[in-house]
């Protein structure tokens, strides 16, 4: 079983990060970006053999066409596999982009994926 869970935090683009505003908001952001979160990830079969579960914290930097430009794993899993198929499927995604102050802006969004054997 696969769960996505969006943490409900948008960050400021790489080029304004600082440390002050890491997990927050980014300033003028009226909407954070939203993602259709599909596809959704799937576990590899070599890590379903291998009985391999876990957790992926990753965050996506947004375009301001809704474009996924990257995705950088933030927490490994703990299994490169799982955390190579998150990040690759996670790529794929669209989404609304962030609004600030009504224009489309890049932001970035960051997404938990839990790889669970069922």
């Amino acid at each position: 079983m696969l769960v996505t869970e969006g943490t409900g935090t948008t960050i400021p683009s790489p080029s304004s990060t600082s440390a002050a505003s890491y997990g927050k908001i980014a300033p003028g952001v009226t909407r954070p970006p939203v993602c259709r979160r599909d596809p959704k990830p799937e576990l590899p079969a070599i890590s379903r053999s291998l009985g391999e579960e876990g957790q992926v914290r990753l965050r996506l930097l947004i375009g301001t066409d809704g474009v996924v430009r990257s995705v950088k794993v933030m927490q490994s899993s703990g299994y490169g596999r799982l955390d190579d198929a998150a990040r690759k499927t996670l790529l794929r995604w669209r989404c609304q982009p962030a609004l600030r102050q009504g224009e489309p802006a890049e932001a970035e969004l960051e997404e938990t994926v839990v790889f669970e054997l069922k």
